[in-house]
């Protein structure tokens, strides 16, 4: 009998460390997808050649490197580095091979966003839907807003949160130019049949490509548009009215020389007239 209460004891413990080590069987979780920068992104980066995922600006930071630091990061050692170096939109693929998404069911995104150095605050952090797994601009669709630049603080890790439908099974991340951003932890959580609803993309001033200075200052729109303060004198002005004036008088010179020749071919026509008629 005393065996026999021991066995029962022991099969009961055996009952109560399995509910609490979770093998009793339960509802499946919900289905999400990470990037955290930490395995596949690192290889396809360093095996695909970077510039075939991602744009020139864009590149995989190493907390651990000489001169970086832990604070650019959320978890682990790696992020993703948005450089800000350069004045156009860049891309990059983010969820690929590794992370496929399905095609048309509802996702929540959420990610972890720093700004750091930037010139300006127009423009937005979009997401996309992309045709191809290495190629970071055979775009699907239209670009989603999910968080305007304005809304982030510098050197502050933002959260942020956006439910959508993506159209591809791959997914980008599209940025303006001349922003610094560090991203991290990014998660897609499948919500396909939970009646949430999707998100409203945020207002903001669209960003303009643009050449700037080591100040920031506009010295090339995309437009062409020069800055001409910043490549010419001003006290050209005055050298280009005695130009106007140069140019003028040369013109009427030449005027008068017409006229002259004109007259003077004239006067001989007639005089030939009238020793003829003599």
């Amino acid at each position: 009998m005393k065996f026999k209460k021991i066995f029962y004891l022991i099969i009961v413990l055996i009952m109560i460390s399995c509910v609490l080590s979770g093998c009793v069987e339960k509802e499946e979780p919900e289905s999400v997808k990470i990037q955290d920068f930490e395995t596949d992104f690192v290889w396809w980066a360093e095996n695909y050649q970077g510039y075939t995922i991602y744009d020139f600006d864009y590149e995989v930071y190493d907390s651990e490197k000489y001169g970086n630091s832990k604070a650019n990061v959320t978890g682990g050692r790696y992020s993703l580095h948005k450089k800000g170096n350069s004045e156009y939109f860049e891309n990059c693929v983010v969820f690929n091979e590794f992370n496929k998404l399905t095609p048309n069911d509802t996702y929540t995104l959420t990610m972890n966003v720093k700004l750091g150095k930037h010139f300006h605050t127009d423009g937005a952090i979009k997401i996309y839907s992309n045709d191809s797994t290495t190629y970071p601009w055979a775009v699907s669709g239209d670009y989603i807003s999910v968080i305007s630049i304005k809304d982030l603080k510098k050197d502050k890790w933002t959260k942020v949160s956006f439910t959508f439908e993506p159209t591809k099974a791959f997914l980008g991340i599209h940025t303006p130019g001349y922003v610094e951003l560090f991203i991290d932890d990014i998660k897609l959580k499948n919500v396909e049949g939970k009646e949430i609803p999707l998100s409203s993309q945020p207002e903001f001033k669209e960003y303009t490509i643009a050449k700037r200075d080591e100040n920031g200052k506009i010295i090339v729109t995309e437009e062409g548009f020069v800055d001409v303060t910043k490549i010419i004198d001003p006290q050209l002005n005055e050298d280009n009215n005695i130009f106007k004036i140069i140019v003028a008088i040369l013109i009427c010179v030449i005027i008068v020389c017409v006229i002259l020749i004109v007259f003077i071919k004239f006067r001989k026509l007639k005089h030939k007239e009238r020793k003829d008629g003599k």
